[in-house]
Order: structure tokens, then C-alpha cells, then sequence
């Protein structure tokens, strides 16, 4: 495989691009004047990969496999995240505030992978962990024209150790539908967005009660 090919397999690793620059390759990889957001840390990645060699756009249409890859010692900038979340509770019910994350955050845990059957221009999976959000969904890239668009689902884990990101409760084990479509070169808040008829109808849903939770609220108090 070439060394183009994978520069332009790390673009669509991490998540409907909110992805890393930390690397040389990465950073070579964006179109000039891109302002995409740094991830700063120490990337790995595994790669159990086949496809053609041959020019970059061809690579990357023939990739089958999978990637998985941590960021360690990161460093994230947290704007887009802030933004989406920040939607999604103006249309929340019961409100909440995005207002006490910080502008940039080290997770204790940023993992991911990417299941590829026909390259990154045809459908494919894609999974990012980030101590309690997980960002999950599938969708295209065109490194050729650095154009990308992605359905994902924004989780807050209620089990995670690290609550890293805190909001109420109404925002808790929620896939949240989140849209990215845009080019690399476009501004980072321009990315992504939450689909605003699936965020409406999820908070529409009557709240699932646990048997013991249904338990405690039966027994009489005090």
C-alpha cells in the first residue's frame, strides 16, 4: 500500500472528521487553508488491510478491512462536541448546559476502528471512544475531493468510568443522530450537525424505568 493511501485512510479514522492532526502524514493530507481541528497525542493504529496499489484515489477505492488505532497522551479540542451537544439540549424539554466542559480535554481513553469492505468512497463503518462518548455510524470519503458524509450516532455511556462529559440525565444512554457532511477545508463548525426531527422525537420517547428502579419508587417513604 502507499504512503498516500494511508494518509488518506486516516483522514476517515477518527469519526466524520473530527480527527487527528497529529501526525506529519495527517497534517499533509489537508487540503491548503484547512482549519480542521488538532488532536495533539501520540497516535498507533493496527492494520489488517488489503487492496490494489496504484494511485492514491485507487487505493483508497479497493481497502478492505479493518483499523483499529488509541490516541494517547491527547489533547482534544472540544468545540464541535460542545456544539452539537449544546443543539441537542435547546431542544431538550428539561434543558441543560454544555456551559462547564472545557475548551480542550484529555480523555483517559480515545480508541476507535474502521471496518472497510469497498474503500473509503463506499459505505463504511466507523467508531470513536472518548472515556464516556462513543461516536458511531457509517459513511463516505472522497479523498480526491476531500468530501465526506457520515450518519453517527453521539452516545453519552452511563456505565463509562470517566464521566468526562456531564449533562443531565435526559441526555444519558441516547444515540443522538448527528449528520457530517462538508469538505475538509470548511471551517470545523460547519461539520457536523445534530438531525433536529430525530433529536426531537427521541426526547418525545417516555423515559425506560429499570425493575429496580420501578421497585424503589413502589416502596412507601418515610
Amino acid at each position: 500500500m502507499t504512503p498516500s493511501g494511508l494518509t488518506s485512510l486516516s483522514i476517515c479514522l477518527i469519526s466524520a472528521k473530527i480527527l487527528t492532526e497529529s501526525s506529519t502524514a495527517a497534517r499533509e493530507a489537508l487540503p491548503p487553508g484547512s482549519t480542521l481541528a488538532s488532536f495533539g497525542g501520540e497516535l498507533s493504529a493496527d492494520l489488517s488491510l488489503e487492496g490494489a496499489l496504484g494511485s492514491s484515489e485507487f487505493v483508497a477505492e479497493s481497502l478492505r478491512g479493518e483499523v483499529t488505532f488509541d490516541l494517547r497522551n491527547n489533547r482534544v479540542p472540544l468545540g464541535l462536541i460542545k456544539q452539537i451537544f449544546s443543539t441537542i439540549a435547546a431542544l431538550s424539554p428539561v434543558g441543560g448546559s454544555t456551559e462547564q466542559w472545557p475548551e480542550d480535554l484529555s480523555f483517559s481513553q480515545l480508541s476507535g476502528f474502521a471496518l472497510l469492505d469497498n474503500g473509503l468512497t463506499q459505505p463504511h463503518r466507523v467508531n470513536l471512544l472518548m472515556d464516556n462518548l462513543e461516536i458511531e455510524g457509517s459513511g463516505v470519503f472522497d479523498p480526491a475531493t476531500a468530501e465526506f458524509d457520515y450518519s453517527l450516532s453521539f452516545t453519552l455511556l452511563p456505565d463509562a468510568i470517566n464521566q468526562s462529559l456531564q449533562i443531565n440525565e435526559a441526555h444519558i444512554a441516547k444515540q443522538w443522530p448527528v449528520n457530517c457532511a462538508a469538505n475538509l477545508s470548511a471551517p470545523v463548525s460547519q461539520y457536523c450537525s445534530p438531525d433536529f426531527a430525530g433529536v426531537r422525537e427521541l426526547f418525545a420517547q417516555p423515559e425506560v424505568v429499570s425493575p429496580v428502579d420501578a421497585l424503589l419508587n413502589a416502596v412507601p417513604r418515610q
